[in-house]
């Protein structure tokens, strides 16, 4: 789990990164995995979706939606820390639509919050 977060920053890192634009080739390659993934997701297939919108994102890297789709597909699997650190990524993105900041905002208030251990407080 936590190299699945690991691995998610840096992709979100890359992000930052990101200078100029994405080949048409690319484009076209995002576009086919992201259709993938919502099939697979259709399908309740959410590990293969996963894989999909993380190579979507890698594909193209400027656009939130793929990240967006990746923390839903964590949400789902039960990979809340994963989830939720995309989710919040994602929200900080200029590049978001109205629709999809709503998308992100409601998921993540469905995903499990960090538990503090009061215990130790």
């Amino acid at each position: 789990m936590l190299l699945m977060v690991l691995e998610h920053i840096l992709l979100l890192m890359g992000v930052v990164r990101v200078q100029g634009t994405v080949s048409p080739k690319s484009l076209e390659e995002a576009k086919g995995a992201e259709e993938e993934g919502r099939k697979e997701m259709d399908g309740k297939h959410y590990k293969e979706a996963l894989q999909n919108f993380v190579h979507a994102h890698a594909m193209v890297p400027t656009k939130p939606l793929y990240l967006l789709l990746a923390a839903n597909a964590h949400r789902v699997l039960g990979h809340d820390e994963a989830a939720r650190t995309l989710y919040d990524f994602v929200l900080t993105s200029p590049e978001l639509s109205p629709d999809e900041k709503a998308e992100a905002e409601n998921n993540l208030a469905e995903v499990t919050p960090n538990e503090i251990n009061t215990a130790t407080v």
